[in-house]
């Protein structure tokens, strides 16, 4: 079993079946999220859940440093040890909120523009697994950065509701202000079903396959 099929790419030749790490979310609350406003003064960019990987963490608030269209938000155990980071370097558009209880988790993607996934791209791990965050995206049809060249990238971006973030463009900010507000919603509602249908299918795959072993 494989919980992304990104995996393939150095593990030897198997007859592997994909399971999803998928999140569990009632219909009403999806409905409510497709119902929320779009528009918003200032973007809310949101890394929820344990945080990790900060050398890259700190590269990306260095690239948003206190660009009024945009704060980022991190949120999860670990978060104020970027506390030091942002006050030596006068960043102020940036929310730190430590370690919370499960159940906040869609509160703080209600207060979420877009989903930030930019955990780099410099290890298997990183290159090849799909993260809970991308579940998120799709059930919620909200936009989510990743890193180029990851399994990440080819999944949410042929589903539509990726978005490529370059650390490398001198315009990257300006390109994602730009995408954010030309974004079809409908169009990315679609992507976010297509692929859950996909994940439905493919569990639901895993589950049949469990019981023949079983039995």
């Amino acid at each position: 079993m494989i919980s992304s099929k990104g995996y393939k790419e150095f593990l030897p030749p198997q007859n592997y079946i994909n399971v999803h790490n998928d999140v569990k979310i009632e219909n009403s609350i999806i409905e409510e999220f497709l119902k929320k406003s779009r528009s918003n003064d200032v973007i809310r960019i949101s890394y929820i859940g344990l945080i990790r990987f900060l050398e890259q963490n700190k590269k990306v608030i260095m690239k948003f440093k206190d660009d009024p269209r945009f704060r980022l938000r991190f949120i999860g155990k670990n978060a104020k040890l970027l506390e030091n980071f942002c006050v030596e370097n006068n960043i102020n558009n940036v929310d730190l909120i430590d370690q919370f209880p499960p159940e906040m988790t869609l509160n703080y993607y209600g207060e979420t523009d877009i989903i930030n996934n930019l955990y780099g791209n410099n290890s298997p791990l990183l290159e090849y697994a799909l993260s809970n965050k991308l579940y998120y995206a799709s059930k919620l049809r909200m936009p989510i950065l990743v890193c180029k060249n990851t399994y990440m990238e080819q999944i949410s971006m042929k589903y539509g509701f990726g978005y490529v973030f370059d650390f490398e463009d001198s315009e990257a900010c300006d390109k994602l202000y730009d995408y954010y507000n030309s974004i079809d919603w409908n169009g990315l509602e679609e992507g976010g079903n297509n692929f859950n249908a996909v994940v439905d299918n493919e569990n639901k795959a895993f589950e049949m396959e469990i019981k023949r072993v079983i039995v």
